[in-house]
């Protein structure tokens, strides 16, 4: 049996504020930070073992940052577990949001099929979508409410309308004005930033907002 189940608190603690720590406890504690966050995203089928790594990596610092805050009041294995967690959440969270911002900009400007791979036309429509991605986050951050964000991106997903309706609690026709609102509002955040739909259609040619 390791010493990893048999350490109490207090010899947590001690071995993890050592100068240096106990290099033993460091190796122990990464290896089951790892195990936890492995088991705690186990229905993730996208992620890869450098995911792992950087989410167990991030998770130590954040425990060994915070040991200060630690109280006593659960076992020092489930206080660090619960960092790990949300550690490895809030990167996929993070992770899922930039995917969905995505799709909400292949919504508003989508790229016309046809262009052959390799073009000077890809690689423009390439950097401009990059570009209108940055003012798209910001927009979505700042001008939308959850309501908002959660109405057009299921939208886009092809969920049916009575579907979104129920699960915001609201009727069709109310939810026609709301996924109408937050287009408006990315739209007009777009053209505030000195991106044009006309702009776009005359030097790309190949990116269109939606009427």
């Amino acid at each position: 049996m390791s010493r990893l189940g048999r350490r109490n608190n207090k010899e947590w603690l001690a071995a993890l504020r050592r100068e240096p720590a106990d290099v033993i406890a460091l190796k122990e504690l990464r290896g089951y930070l790892r195990r936890v966050i492995i088991r705690g995203t186990a229905t993730r089928r996208d992620l890869r073992h450098e995911d792992i790594a950087d989410f167990t990596q991030e998770a130590m610092l954040r425990v060994l940052k915070h040991l200060d805050t630690f109280r006593g009041e659960a076992a020092f294995r489930t206080w660090a577990a619960a960092i790990a967690i949300r550690v490895a959440f809030a990167e996929l969270r993070q992770r899922d949001a930039r995917v969905n911002r995505r799709e909400v900009l292949d919504q508003l400007f989508p790229v016309q099929p046809g262009k052959s791979a390799g073009s000077q036309w890809q690689i423009d429509a390439t950097v401009a979508r990059r570009e209108l991605l940055k003012v798209l986050e910001q927009a979505i951050a700042s001008q939308l409410t959850s309501r908002q964000r959660a109405a057009l991106l299921a939208e886009i997903r092809g969920i049916p309308t009575r579907e979104i309706a129920a699960r915001l609690g609201t009727n069709p026709n109310a939810l026609y004005k709301l996924i109408h609102d937050a287009r408006k509002k990315l739209k007009l955040a777009l053209i505030r930033a000195g991106v044009r739909p006309e702009d776009l259609r005359d030097e790309l040619r190949g990116i269109s907002p939606c009427k």
